[in-house]
Parts: C-alpha cells; structure tokens; sequence
C-alpha cells in the first residue's frame, strides 16, 4: 500500500503500521484498508495485539513506524490542530467502559462532546443545551432513556453498555471503534449489544471496527474478519470465507494461517486527571513525547 496513493473516500487505511513498547514489537508490519460503511471485528489471541492495532487506527498513539491514515489525513505527521479534526470524525467505546459511576446516565452521555465545549465550562460542568438534547437522543436511540437520571453505578452491565454507546453517538463522527464492547456480558446481552451496534451502524452509514474474543459474534455481526497473531496480521478475508480452520490456526498456534490477499482502495464530570480516554474525547493528542516513534 502506498502512502502516495491513499484515497480520501477510505475511512481508515494503514501501511506498515509498526508499534513498540520497551523494545518489545506488539503490532508487526500491518497494512490494511477498511471502505465506508464496512463491518470489521479483529480475532484473535491473547496478546496478540489487538487492542494496540485497534488504537493506532484510532489516533490513541502514534506508530512506531508506518501510517495511518483516516479519510486520507496523515494526522500524526500533521499538526495538533489536525489531530483533533481528523478524531472528530472518530468515536469509541474504550475497554471497559470508562463510564463515570458516581454521574448519571444523562451526564455520561453527554461527556461525548468535550471536543467541541470548552476544557473551563466542562470542569464547570456547564454544557451547551443543544448537546445536552444531543444526549438525550442518544439514549433514546439505544433504548436507556427512562434511566438518564439515575446514577451510572447502579445499572446492569448491559446497561451501562449502552450508556458507553450514548456516549460515543454524542462524539459524533464516521467511524466508530469498539474494544471488546461485550466484556462482562452473558450470551444473550452480548448478542443484544452486537445487535445495536450492526443497527447503529447500517442507520448511521458508520463505518465500525471491534475487537471481540467471541468467534460466533464476530461471524453473525461482520462483514470481515480480520486475524491477529503475535503481533501480526494472519487473516484478512470477508466472513462467508472464513472457514473453520483458519480460526482454529488462530486460536491454536498450528502451521501459519495463509497470508491476506492484498486489500485495493476503493474509490468508494471527569474520567480521571491525565486519562487518554479523556484526551480522546476531548480531541486532544496524547502525549507525543512520551512514546517517541522508533526504528524496527
């Protein structure tokens, strides 16, 4: 994939993505492109790198080495000012949630918009009435807004789940990113939250990418499967190919999975002080200084 060549139409394309920590290589080399409005659930071990692969696509940090590029911005190689455009058009669902218990279900939801209300009026806890309706909506939308007055601490896992949808809705955008959104959830709250997600994502025209440890999920809700192992992408197909053994390979270390094809572009209220998640949906880079790139 080259650099040069990246179409603006692509939601989120990556060209040898490498990432380092201590010395340690956790995503190897990693070249991928996902076309707007495509279902995308990454598979794989333990430590294989998913959720770190999952970040460099979402702009929590920078690579190594290699690209990535969102509708065709290179933010990291840009300016601060860019970097908070181009994660205006991101949302998340981070691992675990993140929501904020001791707040209701209505300010949770409308932490979503710190990106665009200013970092004094926050602190404040003054929002702007037009995003606190944003909120609302988006509780409506994800069928939790009886509760927006009750305190987040005392709803189910479910539910809180889908607060953490609210929210990423309020963040706006045209990709919504996914880190492991059905931890903690029995079978059938799971499907229910996959379930919202799929519709979510085929009303909104969003384009979604979710890391998930259930294989049966990933095979019911994608379009595309795509495999993580030791670091490296092993598996990058539609889900009516994926066959079986392929995921057994995954999961279980056999002979190595057969590589990807080549994927051609298409034309087509606080978290916590110093918390990325916080920086995130406020727009703001991590600190850049602190995991400087390295060379392979």
């Amino acid at each position: 994939m080259n650099p040069q060549e990246i179409d603006s139409s692509i939601p989120v394309a990556v060209s040898r993505a490498l990432w380092m920590a201590r010395d340690n290589i956790i995503v190897s080399d990693v070249s991928l492109s996902i076309p707007q409005g495509q279902r995308v659930v990454i598979l794989g071990p333990n430590g294989a790198g998913k959720s770190s692969l999952l970040k460099l696509m979402g702009l929590m940090m920078p690579p190594s080495s290699g690209h990535v590029h969102i509708f065709g911005h290179e933010p990291w190689v840009e300016s601060q000012s860019k970097i908070r455009h181009v994660r205006s058009r991101i949302a998340w669902i981070p691992q675990g949630l993140q929501v904020v218990g001791r707040l209701s279900v209505l300010n949770n939801a409308v932490l979503g918009c710190l990106a665009r209300v200013s970092p004094l009026k926050t602190l404040l806890g003054w929002f702007p009435e037009e995003e606190i309706e944003k909120a609302r909506q988006a509780l409506q939308e994800v069928g939790v807004e009886s509760l927006s007055g009750r305190r987040t601490d005392t709803l189910s896992g479910g539910e809180r789940q889908k607060v953490a949808i609210a929210r990423a809705l309020v963040q706006g955008g045209d990709i919504l990113f996914a880190d492991e959104p059905t931890a903690a959830l029995d079978p059938v709250a799971s499907r229910d939250m996959m379930q919202l997600i799929k519709r979510l994502s085929q009303e909104r025209g969003l384009t979604t990418v979710t890391v998930l440890h259930d294989i049966d999920l990933a095979m019911e809700f994608a379009d595309r499967i795509v495999g993580m192992s030791d670091g490296k992408l092993v598996l990058d197909l539609p889900t009516s190919e994926v066959r079986k053994e392929q995921l057994d390979r995954l999961y279980h270390h056999l002979s190595p999975v057969e590589p990807p094809p080549v994927v051609k572009m298409s034309a087509t209220a606080v978290l916590g002080k110093g918390s990325a998640v916080l920086r995130l949906l406020a727009g703001r880079a991590p600190s850049a200084e602190k995991t400087p790139p390295q060379k392979p």
